[in-house]
């Protein structure tokens, strides 16, 4: 299935320019686009293929019709990973899954392939989960990255730090699987389910 929205990301990437670029087209009236609540641009797919046109830029609908989304898991708890795992894979989307049990073994997965959606726990060995995500929101090339918390530490503080820090979505754990499902499918632009 296809993404409804685009990330400045996956524009960059299909344009060969910078994200910064990107956001430019956007700022100046280029692009349509708009930004989320947490400050993300997000492109609707018909706006990105309307300004290719406009601009006389190739348009491969293949390319645009087959964007593969990434989500990285970085959670401890094997139990929580393979939970997390079964239920992205119901949504039937052809999402690429991939997992790692700390923070150090996400940072070196992310650093290979950034992916659109990261769902990362905050206690973690090595590196916990804050760190990962100031670093991730810190660095250029991954800060477009989605992110999701899903932690059973979650008090007023810990939001307040999230939020501050540019986290998209948390849940506490326990959570119900069809609020995970919903929550991915709405960070990821997912159409249907």
């Amino acid at each position: 299935m296809d993404k409804k929205f685009l990330s400045t990301g996956d524009i960059a990437g299909y344009c060969e320019v910078n994200v910064t670029t990107v956001k430019r087209w956007i700022r100046e009236g280029h692009l349509k686009g708009f930004q989320t609540p947490m400050g993300h641009f997000k492109i609707i797919r018909s706006d990105f293929i309307s300004f290719l046109k406009e601009n006389h830029m190739p348009v491969d609908e293949s390319i645009l019709g087959t964007v593969e989304l990434k989500v990285l898991i970085i959670d401890d708890d094997p139990g929580m990973v393979k939970t997390i795992v079964l239920t992205l894979e119901s949504l039937d989307h052809n999402l690429k899954i991939d997992t790692a049990t700390d923070g150090y073994e996400g940072l070196m997965k992310i650093g290979n392939a950034v992916p659109n959606l990261l769902i990362i726990d905050l206690n973690m060995p090595k590196i916990d989960g804050y760190e990962v995500i100031k670093r991730v929101k810190n660095t250029e090339e991954y800060k477009s990255s989605e992110i999701m918390v899903v932690s059973s530490t979650l008090d007023d503080d810990a939001e307040k730090r999230l939020i501050d820090l540019g986290v998209s979505k948390y849940l506490k754990k326990p959570f119900k699987l069809s609020e995970l499902k919903e929550e991915v499918t709405v960070l990821l632009g997912l159409n249907g389910n």
